[in-house]
Formats: C-alpha cells, sequence, structure tokens
C-alpha cells in the first residue's frame, strides 16, 4: 500500500460543492435517497453488490451494538441474535439493486432497538448511521457527514468561517492562541501568538476543550466575544472584546529565496487558496522575484478540485486543465466536465518547479500533473499518493449530507496512474542511524485496493523518472531524522535547494526544455550523490559499490537464502530488542546494493529498512536493527516478510517469517471520587487513583471536562502524578463552582489516563455533595486462562474475564466476525469464553475481547496468534 497522508480525511477529498436534492416522490427520505443517489451516481458500480453490501453494513452496524450478532444463513441471508431475539434477513432473489438494500436495513435498526432498548445511535440519526454502515463496504472518501460534521466540511470546502482569525490548541495544559492570523479580527482586537485565554464571554476555560472553545467563540458576523487573556509579561489579565468577522482559513505561505527565486507552499486547497496564492506570488513577483517559483505540495493531500485548477491557470494561458470522467468515461450530472486555461495568466513567464512526496494526493496531483501534462513544470521529489478520484456532496432530508465517489478527475485528459505520478526528478532519501535505516519512498510493492487502481477505460500519464538522484541523511542513536520532513524552513531543506538551483541554471517555461538544458548538470549532481551515499554507508559498514560496465546482473530471490531471528526467541513489550536479517548468496555472480524491508500489517517491524550492499558469490550479509513493541502489547505472534531490492527494482519477497511478542507486567488502575462543599461556593472533587496492577503507572492524568452548559465552571480541573507504584494511590484535590442553582445537578465528565499503557477510564460525577466516596470503578480483566485442543488443526483459546462489582456482558471476535456474546446476570463477577484459533504457520488470527461491567466501565484485549 502507498504511504496513507496524515492529514484528516477531510483534506484528502477533492470535492465538488454540496448539492441539495430533495427527496423523489419514488424514494422518501434519507436512507431511500442516499440508497438511490449510491446506486445511481457511484463510480465504482462493480462494487454495488447487494449481498455484499449487507454483510459489511452488519459487520459495521456489530461494532456499534456490542450485544448484536450476525451470521450468513446462504448467500443473501443472515440471521441476527440479540439474545433472547433472533431473526434472519434476507435478500430477494431478484433484489440486485442497492436501493433493495432499504427494507433489510430498516429491519436491523428495528430490530436492534426493539431488542436492546437503545437506538444504532444516541449521536446520529438512524438514516445516516445505516447507510455509513453500506459505505463501509466501499471505498474510505465515501461518508456521511452529521448535521455538525456537514458545517465543518463546509467550512473546510470554502475555506471560511465566521470568527475571530486565530488557531487554538492545548498547551501545557492552558487553552491558547497557538496562531493569531494577521488582519483577522483577533489580531486587529490586539491578541497575539502565544495568549492564554483563561475566560470566554466570563466563563473559565479551565478544563475545557479545544471543540468547546471553538464553538464558543465561533458566532455570527458582527457579533462580540469577550476574552479574557493571560499574556506573557503583562502584570494582570487582559479583556479583549473582539467583533467576529468572516476569516479566510489561510493555506499558502510564501517568501523569496537567493537568485530571484519563489517558494510558495499550498497546505491545502479551498475556494480561497487561488485568491491567496495569487496575491502572495504577485507581491514577491513584483518586488523583483522573477527566475522561477517553487510550489511545495509535499503535505498537502487535496480538497477543492476547482481552486486547485484555478491556481494552474494562473500559468497556462491556454489548453486544456483537467475534464471529468464517471462510471465508463461518462459525464458526471452536476459536476465540472472540463476546465480550460483563460486569458488571466499573470505568471505565464515564471518557470515552475513542483516538489511532491508521497502525501501529495488528490487535488494536489490535480495542479502537479495538469502544469506537467502541459509541458509547464517539473516534478521534483517522490512518488505522489496516486488519488484520481472526485467526490460529490448531497444534501439529505435530515440534515446530513452524502458525499460519494462519482469519477476521476483527468489533468489535461490523462488519469492520475495508480500507485502515483513519479517525478521528472526523483530524489531517493535513505535516512540512517546506527542498526537503523528508512529506504526512500519509491521502494515500495503496490497491492492497490479498487478505489486506487487506474479504470481500464482510461489512458494514464504513467511516465518514468528522467534522473534519479539518491540522497542520504546520517544520525546519531536516538536522533530523528529534521532534513526533508517539510518541516524545515526553505531555506535548508535540500529539496528545495536542489529544485532553486534548477530554476536557477535552467530555468524555462518549458518544462522538457528545463530538464534538457540541465541534463549534464543533474547528471554530475547524481554522480556527486551516489559517492556521498557510499562514503555514509561505509561507515556503517555496508559496501555500496556499483558494477562496472556490464558486470552487474539483477539478482534474484533463487540466488538468495533469507533468514530472520530475534535475540532471546521474542521480543518483550516495551522493551527494546535486536532483530537480525540475513542474506547469503548462492550464486556464481555478485550481488551490487542490495537492500530491503520488512513488510507485515500491525507489525512493531513494518517498514524497517535493511543494508546489504555487496554481497560476493558464497558470503552473508546481516543487518541488526531494533524495534520496540508498544507497551500495550499482548503475547502475540506476528508474520513478516522481507522485500529484496536492488538498483534494478524488486528482487523477490521472502518470508513469512513469524515475530513472537512477548506481554510484560502491566498497570490496573482504580479511582473512585467524593464531592463535599467548600469556602467561597466551590465544591471540592477529591480523586483517588489506586494501581491495582503489578507495574508502575507513568503520567496518570487526572482531568474534569469543562461543562457544556454555563451552569458550572472549574476552578482546578486536572492533576498529574509522575508514578503511581503497584499498590500505590495517589490524590487529586480539583475544584468547581456553580454559577447557577439548576434543578438537576451537572455532571462533571472525569478521564484518568495513562498514555504509556494506553489507559483511558471515563465517569460523569454529579456537583452533588455526598458525605462518602463513591465505589472504586476500574476495569474488567481479560486474561488467557489456557489452551485445548479444537477440532482438526484448531486450537480452543480460553480468556478468564473478571470483575468485583460484577459484569455486564462479554464478547468475542476473530478476523473481524463477532463469535460470542454472553450477558451476565446480576452478580457475576466471573465468566470464561472459549475463541477458536487455527495454528496457521503462514496465517495469523486476530483476536479480540470486549467486556463491560455494571458501572460502565470496559477492557479490550487484542492479540494475533
Amino acid at each position: 500500500m502507498p504511504f496513507q497522508p496524515r492529514l484528516p480525511l477531510l483534506a484528502l477529498f477533492i470535492a465538488a460543492s454540496v448539492t441539495a436534492v430533495p427527496p423523489r416522490a419514488s424514494a422518501a427520505g434519507a436512507l431511500a435517497r442516499g440508497l438511490e443517489l449510491i446506486d445511481q451516481a457511484y463510480l465504482f458500480e462493480s462494487q454495488l453488490k447487494p449481498p455484499v453490501l449487507l454483510d459489511k453494513a452488519l459487520e459495521r452496524i456489530e461494532r456499534l451494538v456490542p450485544a448484536l450478532a450476525s451470521s450468513k444463513a446462504g448467500d443473501r441471508a443472515f440471521v441476527l441474535e440479540a439474545p433472547p431475539c433472533r431473526m434472519r434477513v434476507e435478500l430477494p432473489p431478484e433484489a440486485s439493486s442497492v436501493v433493495d438494500l432499504k427494507k433489510p436495513l430498516e429491519r436491523v435498526a428495528a430490530f436492534v432497538e426493539r431488542c436492546t432498548g437503545e437506538p444504532l445511535s444516541k449521536k446520529s440519526p438512524t438514516a445516516s448511521v445505516l447507510l455509513r454502515a453500506v459505505l463501509s463496504g466501499l471505498d474510505p472518501y465515501s461518508t456521511v457527514f452529521d448535521p455538525e460534521r456537514r458545517s465543518e466540511h463546509t467550512i473546510q470546502f470554502r475555506g471560511q468561517l465566521a470568527g475571530i482569525g486565530a488557531r487554538i490548541g492545548i498547551r501545557n495544559d492552558r487553552l491558547t492562541l497557538v496562531k493569531v492570523y494577521p488582519g483577522a479580527p483577533g489580531h486587529r482586537a490586539g491578541l497575539r501568538d502565544g495568549d492564554v485565554v483563561r475566560r470566554i464571554d466570563g466563563v473559565s476555560t479551565t478544563g475545557m476543550s479545544v471543540t468547546e472553545a471553538v464553538h464558543r467563540i465561533r458566532g455570527e458576523v458582527g457579533t462580540p466575544v469577550r476574552l479574557t487573556i493571560e499574556r506573557k509579561g503583562a502584570p494582570e489579565l487582559l479583556d479583549f472584546v473582539v467583533v467576529r468577522g468572516i476569516v479566510t482559513i489561510p493555506s499558502v505561505e510564501a517568501e523569496s529565496l537567493p537568485g530571484g527565486i519563489i517558494y510558495a507552499k499550498i497546505t491545502h486547497f479551498s475556494q480561497t487558496t487561488p485568491e491567496d496564492f495569487r496575491g502572495h506570488v504577485e507581491r514577491l513577483y513584483r518586488a523583483g522575484n522573477s527566475a522561477g517559483v517553487i510550489i511545495d505540495l509535499r503535505q498537502n493531500s487535496g480538497g477543492s478540485m476547482l481552486g486547485s485548477a484555478s491556481i494552474g491557470d494562473l500559468f497556462l494561458s491556454e489548453g486544456l486543465l483537467i475534464t471529468t470522467a464517471g462510471r465508463r468515461g461518462a459525464r458526471v450530472p452536476g459536476l465540472t466536465g472540463e476546465i480550460r486555461a483563460t486569458s488571466d495568466t499573470p505568471f505565464a513567464n515564471l518557470p515552475v518547479v513542483i516538489l511532491t512526496s508521497p502525501h501529495t494526493a488528490s487535488g494536489s496531483e490535480l495542479l502537479a500533473g495538469s502544469l506537467r501534462n502541459n509541458d509547464r513544470a517539473v516534478l521534483a521529489g517522490e512518488r505522489t499518493y496516486g488519488k484520481g478520484t472526485v467526490q460529490k456532496t448531497y444534501g439529505l432530508s435530515n440534515g446530513s449530507a452524502l458525499k460519494i465517489t462519482v469519477g476521476n478527475f483527468l489533468p489535461k485528459g490523462l488519469a492520475i496512474p495508480g500507485g502515483g505520478m513519479n517525478p521528472d526528478i526523483e530524489v531517493d532519501r535513505y535516512v540512517i542511524a546506527p542498526g537503523r535505516v528508512r529506504l526512500p519512498a519509491s521502494h515500495v510493492q503496490l497491492d492497490l485496493p479498487f478505489w486506487l487502481q487506474t479504470p481500464s477505460w482510461l489512458k494514464a500519464a504513467d511516465r518514468r523518472p528522467v534522473i534519479a538522484i539518491p540522497s542520504v541523511e546520517e544520525l546519531n542513536a536516538g536522533e530523528e531524522g529534521a532534513a526533508g520532513d517539510h518541516t524545515t524552513k526553505p531555506a535548508n531543506d535540500p529539496l528545495v535547494e536542489l529544485a532553486a538551483e534548477l530554476l536557477r541554471r535552467a530555468g524555462s517555461t518549458s518544462a522538457t526544455e528545463m530538464l534538457s538544458r540541465a541534463r549534464n548538470w543533474l547528471d554530475a549532481r547524481k554522480q556527486l550523490a551516489e559517492r556521498e551515499v557510499a562514503s555514509v554507508f561505509a561507515r556503517h559498514g555496508v559496501d555500496w559499490s556499483a558494477p562496472q560496465g556490464s558486470a552487474g546482473t539483477h539478482a534474484s530471490l533463487e540466488r538468495l537464502e533469507v533468514s530472520l531471528a530475534v535475540a532471546e526467541g521474542a521480543l518483550a513489550a516495551g522493551e527494546t530488542g535486536r532483530v537480525t536479517v540475513t542474506v547469503r548468496n548462492r550464486g556464481t555472480d555478485p550481488i551490487y546494493r542490495l537492500r530491503g524491508k520488512i513488510v507485515g500489517k500491525g507489525s512493531v517491524l513494518s517498514g524497517h529498512g535493511l543494508l546489504f550492499g555487496l554481497v560476493p558469490p558464497g558470503a552473508a550479509k546481516t543487518w541488526e536493527l531494533e524495534a520496540t513493541p508498544s507497551r500495550t502489547s499482548r503475547t502475540s505472534r506476528q508474520l513478516v516478510r522481507v522485500e529484496l531490492y536492488d538498483d534494478a527494482g524488486l528482487v523477490g519477497i521472502a518470508g513469512p517469517f513469524p515475530v513472537v511478542v512477548r506481554e510484560t507486567p502491566r498497570p490496573h488502575l482504580a479511582f473512585r471520587w467524593r464531592v463535599s462543599p467548600q469556602e467561597g461556593g466551590t465544591m471540592g472533587i477529591r480523586i483517588e487513583v489506586n494501581n491495582r496492577g503489578n507495574a508502575p503507572a507513568e503520567e496518570v492524568r487526572v482531568a474534569l471536562r469543562h461543562p457544556e452548559t454555563n451552569e458550572a465552571e472549574l476552578v482546578r480541573g486536572s492533576e498529574t502524578f509522575e508514578l503511581i507504584g503497584p499498590g500505590e494511590t495517589k490524590v487529586a484535590e480539583l475544584k468547581a463552582r456553580l454559577l447557577l442553582s439548576p434543578a438537576e445537578p451537572p455532571a462533571l465528565d472525569l478521564t484518568v489516563s495513562e498514555p504509556k499503557f494506553g489507559t483511558f477510564e471515563t465517569a460523569k460525577i454529579p456537583l452533588l455533595p455526598a458525605g462518602a466516596a463513591s465505589e472504586w470503578r476500574d476495569p474488567p480483566r481479560i486474561e488467557v486462562a489456557g489452551y485445548r485442543e479444537g477440532e482438526g488443526a484448531s486450537r480452543i483459546v480460553v480468556f478468564r474475564v473478571r470483575d468485583d462489582r460484577g459484569l455486564e456482558w462479554v464478547l468475542s471476535r476473530v478476523d473481524g466476525d463477532q463469535i460470542g456474546f454472553q450477558r451476565m446476570l446480576p452478580g457475576t463477577t466471573q465468566a470464561e469464553m472459549e475463541v477458536p484459533w487455527l495454528a496457521d504457520p503462514a496465517k495469523t488470527t486476530r483476536i479480540l475481547l470486549r467486556a463491560r461491567d455494571r458501572t460502565g466501565q470496559e477492557a479490550i484485549y487484542r492479540a494475533e496468534l
């Protein structure tokens, strides 16, 4: 799989505008209309198989409703169980359309509500939950927005909102203005970066989440919001009244570089990005920077299709920028069919280099592809992500919105190739440290899901790099890479430096001409880079010699013997262990520049690079690496494979190799509270935290969340304990103040968390004085009690679940399928659950146990065997 961009999924969408569609008489209601739209407009028509989608939908609903279990009863039928209820759901033989899922889904929703006493969701409309369940069987870019999320999506798409113009975050447990945008209402009112927000309209921000703060600060244009600020160096708190206005979300950063070069970084595409980009670049262009522009898209995962195309139009006075195509190349109703360049071309004479990476996706690929396919820009960096689809958003009658994949965008009529676009100048970047190496992004084997494959009816713009230049960053042990991670300043970024030098030496408005002029310089730069890489690798014991003349041949896996060994036989959770990979050349010819990568879904070793270099005939080379499994890891067996490469490409894939991870002692936190009145109208909230496990708990945070209403505020909302040893109890003294006298006392959300082992427990504390402390609360304990033989090659894993306050239910899943659910009788404090495990050396089994006690505390046990 290609690298997944690490930005919110919303930013990955190249989106068309929201279309409000009234329900048709033939399909009234949000569920019916949503299914109808999927059936009529979804791009990948071959994936619309009602039995498969119903199966996937039931899997999704099972995760929402623990008491529900479904099992297949034929090709088109399923049996639902929520003890003591049981029901059969069946698609009729003539059902061939997604619309035919409506009645079965409605029956499932009614069954859940009748047999569990609760709806599918307390937060989302039932129709939205059901549509989201159906879409879980399709691509990850198709989804349903609830009304509130729909509003956020619209803000991202339009690039504007009504507010004060500041980015807010939590710094040192305090609500802070991380960035106040120049010229925005907040900046004009006097707010500055780093200001700590103590109150919003008189309400304390202690314990307030960023989401809640944003909700309070945003509002209608022209209305005021009062912020009480703590500013470094100010002797007292400051009050600012900010009148809300229309704020443009910044998406472009630009500056000039030596030699008349403009550097412009685009973080995402919205409808305001073209104006933002034009303003920044035009200002620098008029100041005399005319040697060329570098457009950095390495951290840009997409956004508005029209916003992206409009930037391309700034560099082209004529020609086709993009076209769109739906099923089998047909036009998509309501979607722009093609976009051509206009005569409004302020940067027609600026040479262009675009920087790309595996994070460059969707709308940023559209811009890069449209300019390159028009011979207007050189691409430099790494291969892009490869998302060439466009999504369209439709309004539904319940206030939600359905966003589905409806077509492909085609830069100058050519599809984005599956697996991404190769740059013209590929920079193969290695990062090496003692026992650790990261290979270039080009070293990846593509097993593309259907939504990233190029449709058979489209022609892709698949081009090979003109030149591949290696680079290397050498680090000390424990040091993290800096250069090339796309967060360094342009002046210190090697790829920016290469692009700037290319523009200074060979800048041209024709990409072909620019590459031709720079060919000798690029060749010389490659030779110099290869010598530098070989020198660095030699310091790490790797001979990076290249074959002389025709001496080198492409290696084959048949010539290699590959092994993988773990020191002491297993990796311990939370501890650093050593792993050795050995390759032996069984052939008669030397193998040059051999390198590799460990791959394995979910494995702690996945992604680790391997360097072997020259492997003479009969010789063996080893690479040792360090790996640290998460402390949360349970005893498990992971399977990994080793991909091997030489300069000609993939040599082969060896394995699988089993890697055992052994769990280590863990903390187990219990807590209770007591509320008591104090002076000044405050309430003292005493939280006791006891470690009942057999390992220390570190950085334990006890925190109250600010109530969403104005009935109370927090005076002291959190405390962190560096260490709570086994058997030890620590006490957090927190405070809150009632602002009103409500009929029912407000409740505060409490969280007790420990990051190293992933502990996150919650409870609601009523602000009601109590003479005694509450009962202790802690999650159920889940452990392996033993194994026994099953039928054939299978074995049975016996799990024991315990909880002193009484268990409510326990469920089990194997490879995602729910296979067991037990609802416990009142007073049950211990239960056992048997889970089948097929002991296959070439395959692992994913096992999940989940349990809830009578106080609502839950525990989850995950392992691979």
